[in-house]
């Protein structure tokens, strides 16, 4: 009985050997890890085996949890790819519509005269002008009647006092 116990730790130390020497199969390799989580290893021969063996299996799961694809980074990843993409397609909508809108009557120095009044897209000179001129005064104006508590209370439906 005591025979086959030293012929099998033994056996384990020359497959531990072949480990150390990076002449061990895979087979075996797996084979003397799982010895190693037997009570029959529980003796001192095999104490520092164990200790190299749990450091190299803790050092490979790190390093394949350290270069495993992290989620979240390639989420963050194709996020800025989306809003960068996002972002030109706005721009050239809002290029390709300005230039579609801005297409009014221009002066004879090259001024465009635009003015979108209640929805009504008005290109005349004139009366763009005009518009514009009014509102000014209209803005400057303090008077009883056209104060900006007015204005704001008749924007907002607020009863005047």
């Amino acid at each position: 009985m005591k025979t086959d116990k030293k012929n099998n730790i033994a056996k384990w130390l020359h497959i531990a050997e072949k480990y150390f020497d990076a002449t061990a199969t895979a087979e075996e390799e797996k084979a003397l890890a799982s010895f190693l989580a037997t009570e029959e290893s529980d003796t001192p021969e095999f104490d520092e085996i164990k200790a190299v063996m749990g450091y190299l299996y803790t050092a490979r799961a790190v390093e394949k949890r350290d270069n495993a694809p992290n989620k979240e980074t390639d989420r963050r990843f194709i996020t800025r790819w989306m809003t960068a993409a996002a972002m030109v397609a706005i721009v050239a909508g809002i290029g390709f519509t300005g230039n579609r809108l801005f297409t009014g009557t221009k002066s004879e120095t090259g001024e465009l005269y635009i003015a979108n009044i209640n929805g009504t897209i008005y290109t005349d000179k004139e009366l763009v002008l005009d518009k514009m001129h009014r509102t000014m005064a209209m803005i400057g104006n303090t008077t009883r009647g056209n104060s900006v508590e007015e204005q704001m209370g008749s924007m907002f439906n607020i009863p005047n006092d």
